[in-house]
């Protein structure tokens, strides 16, 4: 039987939502910093907490990393989780999540991507949150990923560069190719790191498969929206 994850995105994705996902389907959180002290980041763990979002209980994981951090290149992040003490399959996969993200963001800035860099907390951010992803559905036996149509929401997001449409323009460039489904919600409910994610790991995008579920994980995100849950809902089948 195939190991099948389905991204159930009614409220968006990021990073730190599939995370809390993985973790509260059962994955420890042991297991995740097991992951980050792979990627020798100094000072830099996790924790994860129970949370109620419109009263749905799911897990929440947060990345705790010292404010000093140096500016990285995508090449630095890859460097990282090259030397990082993990399997061939996620260091590769997790590497190939990175530069998807890093490719949309030189496309819409129209750089080469040698000189797109991550702000310096967002980077290790986004490092914990793809390989942290990558390794825990390997360690769930996750053999296939199918994701949900992605919202696209409306508004505006104050970045360095100023005030940007929502969903921000890497995540649109990301989304090509993608089906995705407009809700009357303002404000990013797709993160760029959530984005790279799904289109990087999701096979398919379309309803649930035909499957027998074996296990449901809700992760969190940290805002909160008016009419749902902020919650990113993972279900495992076969």
């Amino acid at each position: 039987m195939t190991r099948i994850a389905y991204l159930d995105c009614f409220a968006g994705i990021s990073g730190d939502m599939l995370l809390g996902a993985l973790v509260d389907a059962g994955w420890a959180p042991e297991r995740l910093q097991t992951v980050v002290d792979a990627l020798k980041l100094e000072g830099v763990t996790i924790r994860a907490e129970s949370v109620s979002k419109h009263h749905l209980a799911g897990t929440q994981v947060s990345v705790l990393a010292p404010d000093a951090q140096p500016l990285r290149h995508p090449a630095d992040l890859v460097k990282l989780i090259e030397q990082a003490d993990l399997p061939a399959s996620i260091r590769s996969r997790a590497t190939n999540v990175i530069m998807a993200l890093a490719n949309a963001e030189a496309r819409v800035h129209g750089e080469p991507v040698e000189s797109i860099h991550f702000h310096e907390i967002g980077a290790v951010d986004t490092l914990v949150d793809v390989v942290g992803a990558v390794a825990g559905l390997e360690a769930l036996g996750v053999e296939q990923v199918v994701c949900a149509p992605l919202p696209w929401s409306h508004g505006t997001i104050r970045i360095s560069h100023g005030d940007f449409p929502v969903p921000p323009p890497a995540v649109a460039a990301l989304l090509k190719g993608v089906p995705v489904v407009g809700v009357d919600v303002e404000g990013e409910m797709v993160t760029p790191t959530g984005a790279a994610l799904a289109v990087s790991l999701a096979g398919s995008f379309g309803l649930i498969p035909s499957m027998t579920v074996t296990g449901i994980g809700y992760g969190a995100g940290m805002r909160d929206w008016p009419d749902r849950p902020n919650l990113l809902r993972l279900v495992l089948g076969e």
